[in-house]
């Protein structure tokens, strides 16, 4: 275990950190690419759970799981930690890992390994999403709208289709939907 005062400060790339509640046997795992501020962050009650945390701060350890991760696999090893730690079912952690689109942060992966499939008819990009919110942001309809993806799967100069990801690393989703944008 990497002591949270010794370590956080070294860290040159992301860290995965750990919030253990040790009274409950609970924990919120996050990860960030500046660990320092996204853990005060927590510690100020900034987030949902920071509120959690400001309720009772003396019954949390905070640790640093893993440093120094390169930005396009940390997402990965949060979700290994979150699974290590089972942090969803019996933890403070709301979904199992967030992915990022074209434009930024968006979705979170869900308990299946479904995917969505965005093509642009016209110009061949493609995007990954996870749910119905990703895949209306990406091409810009509102929730109400996305039921204009027919039965064919089409709308205007969009294509959707639903794929299995289980065999597909969410570090290269990641940066699919990076390149893409650019």
């Amino acid at each position: 275990m990497i002591q949270f005062t010794d370590e956080l400060f070294k860290c040159k790339k992301g860290a995965v950190y750990r919030f253990h509640n040790i009274k409950e046997d609970k924990s919120y795992i996050g990860s960030s690419l500046v660990p320092i501020s996204r853990i005060k962050a927590h510690m100020r009650g900034a987030s949902s759970f920071g509120k959690i945390y400001m309720q009772n701060p003396d019954d949390f350890e905070i640790e640093i799981l893993e440093k120094d991760i390169p930005q396009d696999i940390l997402r990965e090893r949060e979700l290994f930690y979150i699974k290590k730690f089972d942090s969803v079912v019996n933890g403070y952690n709301k979904t199992y890992q967030t992915i990022s689109g074209p434009k930024g942060p968006v979705g979170a992966r869900p308990l299946t390994d479904e995917l969505y499939k965005l093509t642009n008819t016209e110009t061949g990009e493609v995007y990954y999403c996870i749910t119905p919110t990703d895949y209306c942001t990406i091409v810009g309809c509102s929730q109400a709208q996305r039921y204009k993806f027919g039965v064919d799967g089409k709308w205007r100069n969009w294509k959707l289709e639903v794929i299995d990801g289980s065999k597909i690393k969410w570090g290269d989703i990641y940066k699919h939907n990076r390149h893409a944008k650019d």
